[in-house]
């Protein structure tokens, strides 16, 4: 077992948030719930409305330093790995 601290790096591609806003951007919406409720699930509007704050506010480098400073994966309870703030 390695007891060291290790530096750990989120760093997700600039082709995979292209490729997610592709997606985004394609989606094909059902149709509109039929009751005033959420029985049926997340009312429609509700779901546009976080997907357009995903696509077009949503500073995903912005949360990624964040993440980035400062963490470390350390060995915790025998080999299991946790992220934990150093």
């Amino acid at each position: 077992m390695n007891d060291a601290i290790t530096p750990f790096t989120l760093a997700v591609p600039q082709a995979d948030l292209e490729d997610l806003n592709r997606r985004i951007d394609q989606t094909r919406w059902p149709d509109a719930e039929t009751v005033d409720d959420w029985t049926q699930g997340a009312p429609l509007a509700k779901v546009k409305a976080l997907v357009d704050h995903w696509r077009h506010r949503y500073d995903w480098r912005r949360c990624e330093a964040m993440l980035n400073s400062p963490l470390r994966l350390a060995p915790l309870r025998g080999d299991a790995e946790q992220l934990e703030p150093v």
